[in-house]
């Protein structure tokens, strides 16, 4: 059971490396992480409540439990600067839609004007 674990963990922290170097991760890559993730933790949840099972007492497991989560705060990181990029974009697009709004609307006046009067 230890080795099974120790073995999802190592996959877990493979993909958690694989997120780190990927430049531009997919959503169904983070949906697919993210669901992993917590699966690969709810189980070491419940190996940590059975007393018979020492799987996750084990230092292999504890280094491994400590790498994922030492590259998780790495992802946060990320992922912090990736949702500031997008606040400003959207900030960015905001006031371009009001210009472009304000510039169609003035030609539109203009469309108008020139046809009333022509």
């Amino acid at each position: 059971m230890n080795e099974l674990f120790c073995q999802e963990l190592a996959s877990l922290l493979a993909s958690t490396d694989d997120l780190l170097t990927s430049p531009h991760p997919s959503l169904q890559d983070w949906q697919g992480y993210t669901v992993r993730r917590n699966q690969v933790f709810q189980r070491l949840r419940e190996l940590s409540s059975c007393t018979a099972d020492r799987a996750a007492n084990s230092a292999v497991v504890q280094q491994l439990i400590a790498s994922v989560l030492e590259k998780d705060q790495i992802l946060v990181q990320q992922i912090a600067q990736q949702l500031s990029n997008l606040s400003q974009e959207l900030v960015e697009l905001a006031d371009r839609r009001k210009v472009f709004n304000a510039y169609a609307q003035d030609a539109q006046s203009l469309r108008s004007y020139h046809h009333r009067t022509a």
